[in-house]
């Protein structure tokens, strides 16, 4: 698998601080320049097993939208980029 990008790798930080984002014209508040943007680089995420996405109810179920939320391989990535970063820190 390639590594991630910077703006990948960033969205998929970001995705795993706040937990899950809500796609289409209402959002979740915060998004990767644009919510569009936000989308594209998701599905990518999506499609390396990365991120998860789902169709679900929001605003009490008056509506629904992609949901997305990071996966335990995404998870996993994170982890292991982050250990990877102390240990050459630790070298520095």
């Amino acid at each position: 698998m390639r590594p991630l990008g910077t703006a990948q790798a960033g969205l998929l930080g970001a995705l795993s601080a706040h937990g899950s984002w809500y796609g289409g014209s209402w959002g979740c508040g915060w998004h990767w320049d644009g919510r569009a943007n936000t989308e594209r680089i998701l599905d990518t995420l999506v499609a390396r097993g990365l991120v998860r996405k789902a169709i679900e109810p929001v605003l009490g179920g008056a509506t629904v939208r992609p949901v997305y939320r990071v996966t335990e391989a995404g998870y996993r990535l994170l982890a292991t980029e982050r250990a990877a970063r102390e240990a050459r820190a630790v070298q520095s």
